[in-house]
């Protein structure tokens, strides 16, 4: 009750597909091609950005009632980002972009939800590489303080605005609407971010400047203040 994520997820739901099905795709007059092209393009496109609109959606609404079912082990941060930067190769390749991993020594494991915290890290190159020009850099850095692990992601890309930095981690915020939606944003992948790192006891900032690129600094404790749940069952009496 209340929940103001869970409302506008089933919105969506019943609403988005409807208007795709019953728009352009049923006008008698369109030619058997054009069809085709809409049929196998654009509404497959659009259904799999609603898909990761309403899955995003879920990951809120579960952080804003506190029924997020955290998994936390010990694991090795940089490994992590090495990992996701090779699991990513194709999609930056296809923009021609070079990309640099800089760790410092011995950099001690961390305790966290790793397909959490490494869905942040994914959140951030994704939008490194959607939005820095083609041949452009993204250079990651991974250091340390005595207490948080921090993983820096710069690139050179377009930029952002001074006017829209205090707003980059609400909910839906998009710098550019048209060009989040053509390159297929949620605008809710920076909100994600910073909830995750902040329930780690961890947090995010940006810097950017117009036209220069953008760096993103993700500081995360070395060990977080989230436990895993109780077992059901099984205590003494």
């Amino acid at each position: 009750p209340g929940d103001d994520t869970t409302v506008a997820c089933m919105r969506i739901i019943n609403a988005k597909p409807v208007h795709l099905m019953t728009g352009p795709a049923q006008d008698p007059s369109m030619d058997e091609d054009t069809r085709n092209f809409f049929l196998d393009d654009y509404i497959l496109t659009e259904c799999d950005r609603m898909t990761r609109i309403v899955s995003d959606l879920l990951t809120l609404s579960r952080l804003d009632n506190q029924r997020t079912r955290w998994n936390i082990e010990s694991f090795d941060m940089v490994a992590s980002v090495r990992r996701l930067c090779a699991v990513m190769k194709k999609d930056f390749e296809e923009h021609s972009h070079t990309v640099t991993i800089e760790s410092e020594p011995d950099i001690p494991a961390i305790t966290g939800d790793r397909q959490r915290l490494e869905q942040v890290v994914i959140n951030i190159l994704t939008n490194a590489n959607k939005y820095t020009p083609d041949g452009g850099k993204i250079d990651i850095h991974i250091g340390k303080t005595e207490k948080f692990l921090h993983i820096i992601i710069a690139d050179n890309g377009v930029g952002i605005p001074r006017e829209d930095m205090a707003h980059l981690f609400e909910r839906f915020y998009r710098v550019e609407k048209s060009r989040t939606s053509d390159a297929g944003g949620t605008g809710l992948g920076l909100a994600i971010a910073k909830e995750l790192t902040e329930a780690h006891g961890g947090r995010i900032s940006m810097q950017s400047t117009l036209g220069e690129g953008t760096s993103v600094t993700i500081e995360l404790p070395f060990v977080c203040r989230l436990k895993n749940p109780e077992p059901k069952g099984g205590g003494t009496a």
